[in-house]
């Protein structure tokens, strides 16, 4: 699994971000990019990672599968079996990249290429973003929130797979459960 870890893009000495797709990435890339341009100075390494929860990270990236990003190639159906074990042998440039977000967090965070010291969540962006304003000695703007606007079409569609599924996502999501909820009280 090919992935990019953002630890120096923009570059901000001392901040490491453990990045895992569907949770906050676009949101810290454009805090980086903030306290990039301000000169801001990290004294000592910040090393942290952001963890949502599972189910809406599961429905989310079934969302961003069957969007623009990929020309609304892939249907529900498509994601599903791919997500439940069936991907592709050969899978084109838009499936690999997309498969990429079907890692589990733990994953991510188990390959991570440092020791991860601060614990954030989707619900605690404003708590990180008040941290890094303090810790970078500059003011980090708040970024307009990554909402979804999930289509009735697509709710519809999703829960038939869901349901469908239901205990064989338990399995593949029992990990990721348990990671969130030990660093989420």
């Amino acid at each position: 699994m090919t992935h990019t870890y953002y630890a120096s893009n923009p570059l901000v000495d001392n901040f490491y971000f453990v990045n895992i797709p569907k949770c906050a990435s676009q949101t810290v890339h454009a805090w980086a990019a903030q306290m990039s341009t301000k000169d801001a100075k990290i004294k000592e390494p910040f090393r942290f990672c952001i963890l949502r929860e599972p189910w809406g990270r599961l429905k989310s990236t079934f969302a961003y599968g069957c969007g623009a990003k990929y020309s609304y190639n892939f249907t529900i159906d498509m994601i599903g079996e791919w997500y439940l074990g069936d991907p592709p042998l050969k899978p084109t440039d838009q499936q690999a990249d997309l498969l990429v977000h079907f890692g589990t967090q733990k994953s991510f965070v188990d390959a991570a290429p440092c020791a991860i010291d601060n614990w954030y969540h989707t619900g605690t962006m404003r708590e990180l973003r008040s941290d890094l304003s303090a810790i970078s000695g500059c003011h980090v703007g708040w970024q307009e929130e990554n909402r979804s606007n999930y289509t009735q079409e697509f709710t519809v569609a999703y829960n038939n797979w869901f349901t469908a599924n239901e205990s064989k996502l338990d399995n593949l999501l029992a990990d990721d459960l348990e990671l969130y909820r030990s660093h989420v009280s």
